[in-house]
């Protein structure tokens, strides 16, 4: 369920074109829920496919990104 989410939320504020609400409020919700590490996941396979070439992504959401897969 926590999945479907995600995917929803991030989909919902690119079509608003409020990505500063998904980067503040909504990645706070999850991480308060302990979903920190599913949200970064789920958020890469929207970057990847361009979606958010007309934003400007965070600079500690990109370091989270970085760290998630050097854990790996």
């Amino acid at each position: 369920m926590d999945t479907i989410a995600i995917k929803v939320s991030i989909e919902f504020c690119l079509n608003i074109g409020d990505v500063d609400f998904l980067y503040t409020e909504i990645y706070q919700l999850f991480c308060d829920h302990n979903l920190r590490e599913k949200f970064i996941f789920h958020l890469e396979p929207f970057i990847l496919s361009g979606q958010f070439r007309s934003f400007k992504i965070p600079e500690p959401i990109i370091r989270k990104l970085i760290r998630h897969y050097e854990t790996e």
